[in-house]
């Protein structure tokens, strides 16, 4: 088996996309608008294996509503997303893989683990950076 020869501008864009990974993690984890924004493109198709979970598109326009929803259950969420696997890469396309655990810690309660899944994931690279285009998360039983 041979070692993958990836040139600058692949390995640049493998990081940036590392980056998103991270930057969505602690957007929905503390509530950050600003890193959200960086992370999906805007009309980002988001569904779920959960059907309690209904499918949506806009994420960015619907940040008032998922943060309502954080707040009116009054609890914190922690995502620990693994390093996402890279299946293909084009130099403005990506399809990926990620294993996440979710933890809830409710108001006034030790945290909890609520949830196993695995994102797929499309990214696209527009005007240089790397975003979210489609995600789809499916809960691990």
């Amino acid at each position: 088996m041979t070692a993958a020869t990836f040139s600058l501008e692949e390995i640049t864009d493998r990081l940036q996309i590392l980056d998103v990974y991270s930057r969505y993690g602690i957007a929905i984890d503390d509530r950050r608008k600003d890193l959200l924004e960086q992370v999906f493109d805007e009309d980002t198709e988001l569904a779920s294996s959960d059907p309690s979970i209904p499918p949506r598109k806009g994420v960015k326009a619907n940040w008032e509503r998922l943060m309502a929803r954080h707040e009116a259950a009054d609890f914190r969420e922690r995502r620990i997303t693994a390093t996402p696997a890279i299946i293909t890469l084009t130099v403005d396309r990506c399809e990926s893989l990620a294993e996440c655990a979710i933890f809830m810690r409710p108001a006034g309660q030790p945290i909890r683990f609520e949830m196993l899944g695995l994102y797929h994931d499309t990214l696209i690279k527009r005007d240089g950076r790397w975003r979210f285009r489609k995600r789809f998360f499916e809960v691990v039983k």
